[in-house]
């Protein structure tokens, strides 16, 4: 059987083998989907996990100001660095949940970092966001640096310190 199916083929031998079928004389066709649909698997509980990375490369200390989960939430044991220095790496987990109403785990959430930007007195913030999860294809990453004194995520405002 390929890796990507589930459960046992129902057949007639498969219902003959039920007290309810042993003594019918003839299985049709609405028997067997019927005995099929009785025994339907629920969708196979499916885990989206990211696992992001964040290389510095500015020069500069990027620190942690704010994270935003709208579906799913970040492993505790490797939550988003609140610092990450110049030639470092900084790696996190965030673990996909159920959001209301739906049947498929979602990983989607953004992080902002704050730096300087290399000039003198300027910072910016620097947003990774993504999701991930529901079905194939949807997958989503999307950064961008500003050198804002204000940037705008989901209605709250991150202002220069």
């Amino acid at each position: 059987m390929a890796p990507n199916v589930f459960g046992d083929p129902i057949t007639d031998e498969t219902l003959k083998a039920l007290p309810e079928y042993a003594i019918k004389e003839t299985i049709t066709s609405e028997d067997t989907a019927q005995v099929a649909l009785n025994r339907k698997l629920p969708i196979p509980d499916i885990p989206v996990n990211v696992l992001g990375y964040i290389n510095n490369a500015t020069r500069h200390t990027l620190k942690l100001v704010y994270d935003h989960d709208w579906s799913g939430h970040v492993d505790e044991s490797l939550s988003y660095p609140q610092k990450i220095e110049n030639g470092q790496w900084g790696s996190f987990l965030h673990i996909g949940d159920y959001p209301p109403g739906l049947f498929v785990r979602q990983s989607t959430a953004a992080v902002v970092y704050y730096a300087n930007n290399g000039r003198i007195g300027g910072f910016c913030k620097l947003l990774f966001a993504w999701h991930s999860g529901g079905f194939i294809g949807q997958n989503k990453v999307f950064t961008v640096l500003k050198n804002l004194k204000v940037l705008n995520i989901t209605g709250k405002l991150f202002e220069k310190n």
